[in-house]
C-alpha cells in the first residue's frame, strides 16, 4: 500500500467514524442517546 493509498483510506476512515455521524447513527437505532466525549477515531487510535 502506498503512502497516497494509506492516506485516502485515512481520510475516509476518519470521515466515516466522526463522533457526529456515529452519533446520529446511535440515536436513529436506539442504542445511543448521548453525545460522546471522546470522538470513535480517537479511541481507535489509543487502542492501536
Amino acid at each position: 500500500m502506498g503512502r497516497d493509498q494509506l492516506n485516502a483510506w485515512i481520510a475516509q476512515f476518519k470521515q466515516l467514524m466522526a463522533s457526529d455521524t456515529v452519533d446520529t447513527l446511535g440515536r436513529d437505532t436506539g442504542l445511543c442517546l448521548r453525545r460522546r466525549q471522546i470522538t470513535p477515531w480517537r479511541l481507535t487510535v489509543s487502542l492501536l
